[in-house]
């Protein structure tokens, strides 16, 4: 379940937008979707929306709109005078369109657009399933159809996404994604009603109360074109939404800009990806903590737990490589993580003399193997086999941001080296 790369390429059997042509989007200038289109580094030309006073010339005047292979269209755009039967004409000569959300209101437009009656009704869904015998949904990784990502006990800094608020009712549509009903999963991980006690009565509760399944995207023929409908959420923000777009566009032969094999790895891309965390409250004695932790033998169990509780663990987030820790207040903070340098054959143990470069605004100390890095960012130097790196962060009040990279001495990028959070082969210190 990766990003942009290689969606251009679509995959065997998907029903292409027609060759040599490009793809347009109509799409309100500034709005969440156009955002959309531009994380997503989309190939296309921009329709304008049709003037709305009288006379106006409507969109098939303003654009040959059968030059365009894909045409990626937001619903509310459909109400504009004479957009729908545009839009129809256009697949019904062979187009392929996509078309964004629509919601309750938009029912009459999208109607006129489909030549059938359509309803749109609220109906949320964090999960759902996809028709991978339809090729414009083959890649949908189940993952990305599944909206919960803070799930109970988890320490990770997510949250949970709604994926589609409405659903459609088409005649003579076919459903691409329907949405999975019955579950406990709302309950558990939204509303937090995780006692022990209720668990398996919300279950049964969940099971006997089910929905039917709503459809999140459908796919209706129109002469010798066709008009996909989808109901997924157009966040920008939402990682799951940009690779699930991304498949549905890539399928449907539409080009993206993503710069993959112009771009060069930075910091966001080869400093230390994952981190265990511990704060140091202030009733816990500093010293006795610090002397723990920096210990030549220290190590985690699978759990993360050790002698002063369990340590959560903290992932690098894209771009700037650095961890944040939310609200962090005012204490100091134990950051922990195992750099394995790998053993080369026939080769006896080795020192790797390199340096780091640290990205924080707050007061820090590194550690290396129970040794206090005087000038890390000048001089560091790993050992063949297990490093054990432990960081101490002064909390400043706010949240935290901390990113380490392991540089050779001559500025490059330190390769090949392993990041582990836990100690599985040791006795537990």
């Amino acid at each position: 379940a990766g990003g942009t790369a290689g969606a251009g390429q679509p995959l065997p059997g998907a029903p292409l937008a027609r060759p040599g042509r490009s793809a347009a989007a109509l799409v309100r200038a500034g709005g969440e979707a156009a955002a959309l289109l531009a994380v997503l580094r989309l190939q296309y030309t921009a329709l304008e929306a049709p003037a709305p006073e009288p006379g106006a010339p409507a969109i098939a005047a303003r654009a040959q709109l059968q030059d365009f292979g894909l045409i990626i269209a937001e619903a509310c755009m459909l109400e504009a005078p004479g957009t729908a039967a545009a839009l129809r004409h256009y697949a019904e000569a062979g187009g392929q369109l996509v078309l964004l959300p629509a919601e309750p209101g938009q029912q009459a437009a999208l109607g006129s657009l489909l030549d059938r009656p359509v309803r749109v009704q609220l109906h949320e869904a964090y999960h759902l399933a996809a028709e991978y015998d339809h090729a414009a949904v083959q890649g949908f990784s189940p993952v990305d159809l599944f909206g919960f990502d803070k799930v109970f006990l988890s320490p990770r800094e997510v949250r949970n996404h709604v994926l589609g608020e409405h659903s459609l009712d088409i005649p003579g549509a076919d459903a691409l994604c329907t949405s999975i009903e019955g579950t406990a999963w709302k309950d558990y991980f939204v509303h937090g009603y995780t006692a022990e006690y209720s668990r398996l009565a919300l279950v049964e509760l969940n099971r006997r109360k089910a929905r039917h399944a709503g459809t999140f995207m459908a796919e209706v023929k129109l002469g010798e074109g066709s008009v996909i409908c989808s109901q997924l959420l157009t966040d920008p923000g939402n990682d799951k939404a940009v690779r699930l777009y991304t498949r549905l566009l890539g399928n449907l032969g539409a080009s993206f800009d993503d710069g993959l094999l112009n771009s060069v790895k930075g910091d966001g891309e080869w400093a230390v990806e994952t981190m265990m965390a511990l704060p140091c409250p202030p009733h816990i004695d500093y010293e006795e903590m610090k002397s723990y932790y920096i210990d030549r033998e220290f190590s985690l169990n699978n759990l993360g737990e050790g002698l002063y509780g369990w340590m959560q663990k903290k992932e690098r987030r894209p771009g700037d490589g650095t961890l944040r820790i939310a609200n962090a207040g005012n204490n100091r903070w134990f950051l922990s993580c195992f750099v394995d340098v790998p053993d080369k054959a026939g080769e006896a143990a080795q020192h790797y003399p390199g340096r780091l470069r640290i990205h924080t605004d707050v007061p820090y100390e590194i550690y290396l193997n129970g040794e206090l890095a005087a000038e890390p960012e000048r001089e560091l130097t790993l050992q063949t086999g297990l490093n054990r790196l432990i960081a101490i962060l002064q909390g400043t009040g706010g949240d935290l941001a901390f990113g380490l990279t392991f540089l050779n001495p001559d500025g490059s990028y330190m390769k090949g080296l392993e990041y582990r959070l836990t100690l599985d082969e040791v006795e537990p210190k």
